[in-house]
């Protein structure tokens, strides 16, 4: 039996977030096929730490030695790719695709892809786009996660049409049925529910203002639940409290493993963001059966069928976020449709199965070329 051909799968740190998510769930899936090794350079956190439980090989790459020499970097993952006899590097963000690319032009057999995670292009850092720009010429194939977000990254790169492909991302599903209406309390308040991190991109404060006006159209008809940690949280609970809506939306903080243990109990899920390319954790909600309400970004309006697994509302506008919220507190059964329409779509087009088959038909063929 031939040896497997070795993959190394790199990004900054594995901690959170949906570029993370991505790398474990490619390193769970395709060990059957390759030889996946899951390299970064700073932080290993919970989630790498959860991907040794699991028998997978994670390793930093860094040489301590160096400190912040950081430009570096480069000549550490060499000499890793060197001594494993890598036949392919995943990059997952732009450091980790900056060290690939030098790597690439000093050991030019070595095949290189970076998956851009980005969404808000072309509002980017000037230095990023400068280095993203410089160092993409290097790699082999360039992925996006969606095709607005690819259209966006061809227009900030003036890449040529063929130069960037999108493959989907995938997560994996969770076992939660959408309520029945039949079963629920007609009293009982609807739980609207978000998972996020507290930072401008995800627009809580509008969602706050929704979350206002909602609440003096129907008093006491709804609660709401945000979850999650990031700078803006004092900023968000004095907003909550300015408004008096401290009763009706709870912020848990960080809940560990929030899309099985929370997000289930959601009737409702709400994004409210401002950008995003792909969002995970939309994905989530939709493999959980739950209708859905969130803002016209990245992908968004691709993923969620407008009118049929949920709502789709534009960014920054707080009453006509309320209205969609509204048109779904007051009717269950349109939720419930709603909900079996959601879990259907995901389960045809963005399981995790169907991103890692797509990951490995690219390997294959950047391979065997």
């Amino acid at each position: 039996m031939p040896n497997k051909k070795r993959v190394l799968i790199t990004i900054s740190s594995i901690t959170g977030g949906g570029a993370e998510h991505v790398v474990e769930h490619l390193c769970e899936l395709l060990g059957e096929k390759y030889e996946v090794i899951c390299g970064y350079y700073k932080e290993c956190g919970d989630r790498g730490e959860a991907l040794k439980e699991k028998g997978i090989k994670v390793v930093k790459i860094k040489n301590a030695e160096r400190k912040n020499r950081n430009y570096l970097n480069f000549l550490d993952l060499r000499k890793f790719v060197k001594e494993h006899n890598i036949d392919l590097i995943h990059a997952h963000d732009i450091h980790s695709m900056m060290n690939a690319s030098q790597v690439k032009l000093l050991m030019p057999s070595v095949k290189v892809v970076y998956t851009f995670h980005f969404g808000n292009y072309p509002n980017i850092d000037k230095k990023i786009y400068y280095f993203e720009k410089l160092f993409t010429k290097f790699i082999d194939v360039l992925i996006a996660v969606g095709t607005k977000q690819a259209n966006a990254i061809r227009d900030t790169y003036k890449y040529p049409a063929d130069r960037l492909q999108v493959i989907y991302n995938g997560v994996h599903a969770l076992d939660s049925q959408p309520a029945k209406v039949e079963q629920q309390d007609p009293d009982r308040p609807i739980l609207f529910g978000s998972l996020s991190t507290l930072i401008e991109q995800k627009g809580i404060p509008v969602l706050i203002d929704a979350v206002e006006i909602l609440e003096k159209r129907h008093p006491g008809r709804s609660k709401f639940i945000i979850a999650g940690d990031g700078y803006m949280m004092d900023e968000l609970l004095q907003l909550c409290e300015q408004k008096n809506l401290s009763e009706i939306i709870e912020f848990t903080g960080w809940v560990r493993d929030a899309n099985v243990n929370l997000l289930p109990k959601f009737d409702v899920f709400v994004q409210s963001s401002k950008w995003e390319a792909m969002s995970m954790v939309i994905l989530e909600a939709m493999s959980a059966g739950k209708p859905i309400v969130a803002t016209e970004v990245g992908e968004n309006g691709v993923v969620i069928e407008h009118d049929s697994c949920g709502l789709i509302v534009p960014p920054n506008q707080a009453e006509m976020l309320a209205d969609a919220m509204e048109r779904l507190l007051l009717d269950g059964e349109l939720r419930r449709t709603f909900g079996e329409n959601a879990k259907q779509r995901f389960a045809d087009n963005f399981t995790v199965q169907q991103m890692a088959d797509n990951y490995e038909k690219l390997y294959n063929s950047m391979m065997e070329s």
